[in-house]
């Protein structure tokens, strides 16, 4: 029997009235961005983030579905079907697909990418699941996301998702957790691109005996089963298999659970290896050793005797972007922090640099493997200024390093601090590198002011602001101080423009100005002002220690103010309790927002200010406790042999009251602490007054001393201690009459 349950992204249950209870960890997959979560456990529980809306015009909203049944077969295709019965036929909306973030809910049931990866691959990655590895990757698609997921699912993890973020802590029991992004095949991520080249290691000595194994039995099956000769057969394998030839990409498709067919896309390994390489030249090996051509070794291989072949080993090399033509002539290079640059290509499977300065000190080396372009690119770190010789030696078959085809080059190594430098930090509170990877990232204003900061060993700085429309703002050049800059541009508007930063010198000693730029949409200062709550003030029950509110039939109405488009009020109490209805959309700047079914009792005032549209990315809230106390009420009461509600509807006359030896007693009930009673008579005198109080939410009030005549009867409750005011009040126009009187 499966069960599906509708979540907002805030974890609130949908459709089933607020009676349900809500999911903090559907709260935290949104912050996370997960798209799909998966626990093939004796119950598989699926959770799935998607989009509806309940009409054409309306907005797309964000929801979450948690599906758990024991059926696992055609898992996914079960679950969108009861997933549009409820959402379309049952709640009347329609389920959205054309935005980005619900891709995987859109792949769910078609036909799947083929799983990232090579075979080798994914050898080491199920070693890694079947030893309890948790691991992260990133593939490109959601596809092949989710073919990823399926292939593991099949034994190897009990505990999969694809998330925006796979570090949040809500996915840390994930056994496999998938990124969709601008990544290549199947990358590894953190901790996990340390697990796999470890295993890689530990496990391709295995694959390759495997098969040269496998090699030299398929060619003995050639001599034994056809009637070529060795020299035909070693002929034929030379002209159709060459180790530059790129094998066609893997094809596949995928479902839940299917599985899938092996990979043989070539992957590199760790110490460089290339896969493909290696065992096609291994076939020529294997069989110019059956077929008895003990020269073939070399020529597989690639190997001559030619000396001239060994200098095209290493190619192309760049120290600090500067191509060495000439390896043997001294070459000037600045460096930057301490830091020396060296790239270029080789056929071999990995490089060693060193650079080793002139006089003492040591010698400064990385070894790096060799992509799968043949290119290197590696950085060596913690140099000094000074002269020395920088060696790039490649590896040979047998591990070493050998000299034979090494490439040096002198070099003279300058310090940096005549390389001009500027490194904007920061646009107000928001990160320049952040900005910049962005499109037209939000700023907010303060003021209208906005402050630029950063480093440069330039002796001024000028900022700018180009609007898309208006005039251009500019503060500069200000002075740098100890290599830091703080300026602020004033009377800025919103919205979008160009922001420019340029570090120089007006006095020609730095004669090369640097300046970088992003494009940002500014935006006014968030503001919130939260006016009242209920009868009472918000700052007044800031300032006071758990002030009291008065319920109104178990409902607290906020107000306010605020610059940006929707308010979120929620109320939680000390018991648990949380009160927080959708948000609302503010109009002309005011809000008016409403909290029912609240009972008396202490707690959390939240309200928050912000955009789900991401027009405005910022957010302000205000929060208080509060004491929330139930209405105040006067009830049933009777006044003598008469009842108040009939006393205060005849208001054109005085109504009649009998007294007995001048005593008139008030009875009723109220959920205050106490009652007070007076009878002014008409003619002036001082008025006859007495209290009382409550006892198990029943009141009794006698007045003595009475006299027949007219006047105003007025009960009251909920009394000020200071002030004497009620918070309710009765009032009667009565003739009192004594016992036996016409």
């Amino acid at each position: 029997m499966s069960e599906l349950t509708i979540y907002d992204s805030h974890g609130n249950p949908y459709g089933d009235g607020g009676r349900g209870r809500s999911n903090d960890r559907i709260e935290e997959f949104f912050f996370g961005g997960v798209k799909l979560y998966l626990d093939a456990g004796s119950r598989t529980e699926l959770i799935v983030f998607f989009r509806a809306r309940e009409s054409n015009v309306g907005r797309a909203e964000q929801f979450y579905a948690v599906y758990t049944t024991r059926n696992t077969r055609n898992l996914f295709e079960n679950f969108t079907s009861e997933l549009r019965q409820r959402v379309e036929t049952e709640y009347g909306m329609s389920i959205e697909t054309s935005s980005d973030d619900v891709r995987v809910y859109e792949s769910l049931g078609g036909r799947n990418d083929s799983v990232p990866g090579s075979e080798f691959d994914h050898s080491v990655v199920s070693n890694l699941l079947q030893s309890g590895k948790r691991l992260r990757f990133g593939v490109s698609s959601a596809s092949g996301a989710l073919a990823l997921c399926s292939k593991y699912l099949q034994g190897s993890a009990n505990r999969v998702a694809i998330a925006d973020n796979t570090s949040i802590d809500a996915l840390e029991s994930c056994d496999l957790a998938v990124e969709v992004g601008t990544h290549r095949g199947l990358e590894a991520l953190g901790e996990t691109s340390r697990l796999m080249d470890e295993q890689r290691r530990s496990m391709e000595g295995q694959l390759i005996n495997e098969k040269v194994t496998t090699i030299k039995q398929e060619v003995d099956d050639l001599r034994t089963k056809t009637s070529k000769s060795d020299e035909q057969i070693r002929n034929r394998l030379k002209r159709q298999l060459s180790i530059f030839e790129t094998p066609p990409p893997p094809s596949s498709t995928g479902g839940r659970f299917d599985a899938l067919p092996n990979l043989s896309r070539p992957q590199k390994l760790a110490g460089g290896v290339i896969v493909l390489v290696v065992l096609i030249a291994l076939v020529s090996v294997a069989t110019a050793g059956l077929l008895g051509e003990p020269t073939a070794l070399a020529d597989a291989l690639g190997f001559s005797d030619d000396a001239n072949e060994s200098e095209t080993a290493l190619e192309n090399v760049t120290v600090e972007g500067i191509e060495i033509a000439n390896f043997d002539e001294q070459q000037n290079i600045t460096l930057s922090g301490g830091e020396l640059n060296v790239a270029g290509e080789t056929d071999r499977d990995a490089v060693r640099i060193t650079f080793s300065p002139d006089g003492d000190s040591g010698d400064v080396n990385t070894t790096s493997d060799v992509g799968d372009d043949n290119s290197f690119d590696e950085t060596l770190s913690g140099l000094e200024p000074g002269s020395g010789k920088l060696l790039v030696e490649v590896e040979t078959d047998d591990g070493e390093f050998e000299s034979e085809i090494d490439k040096s080059v002198t070099l003279e190594s300058e310090s940096e601090t005549d390389a001009p430098t500027l490194e904007t930090e920061s646009v107000s509170d928001e990160s320049f590198d952040d900005l910049e990877e962005a499109e037209n990232a939000a700023v907010a204003l303060s003021d209208g002011e906005l402050t630029v900061s950063g480093t440069t060993n330039q002796e001024t700085v000028t900022v700018w602001f180009e609007p898309e429309n208006g005039d251009t703002q500019s503060n500069g050049p200000v002075a740098v101080e100890n290599g830091s800059f703080a300026v602020t541009l004033t009377d800025l508007e919103s919205g979008s423009g160009v922001l420019r930063v340029e570090a120089g010198s007006d006095d020609g000693e730095f004669e090369s100005e640097l300046n970088e730029s992003v494009t940002v949409e500014l935006e006014p200062e968030p503001t919130l002002e939260t006016d009242s709550v209920g009868d009472e003030s918000f700052e007044e029950l800031q300032a006071a220690e758990n002030a009291t509110v008065t319920l109104s039939g178990g409902e607290l109405t906020i107000e306010g103010t605020t610059n940006q488009e929707t308010i979120e009020v929620s109320f939680e109490s000390e018991t648990g309790d949380d009160h927080t209805p959708d948000p609302i959309d503010v109009e002309d700047g005011s809000f008016d927002v409403t909290l029912s079914d609240l009972e008396p009792g202490s707690g959390e005032l939240h309200v928050k200010a912000g955009s789900d549209d991401g027009e405005f990315e910022s957010a302000i809230d205000e929060s208080v406790t509060v004491e929330l106390e139930p209405e105040p009420t006067l009830e049933n009461v009777t006044v003598g042999d008469k009842q108040l509600d009939e006393l205060e509807e005849n208001e054109s006359e005085d109504q009649n009251v009998t007294i007995s030896d001048g005593e008139l007693t008030i009875e009723g009930s109220t959920n205050q602490e106490t009652v007070e009673v007076s009878f002014e008579p008409g003619t002036g005198d001082d008025p006859t007054i007495n209290s009382t109080d409550v006892d198990d939410g029943s009141f009794t009030v006698t007045l003595s001393g009475l006299e027949s005549g007219s006047g105003e009867l007025l009960v009251k409750t909920g009394l000020d201690d200071e002030t004497d005011e009620a918070e309710v009040e009765r009032r009667a126009a009565i003739r009192l009459e004594s016992n036996g009187s016409n």
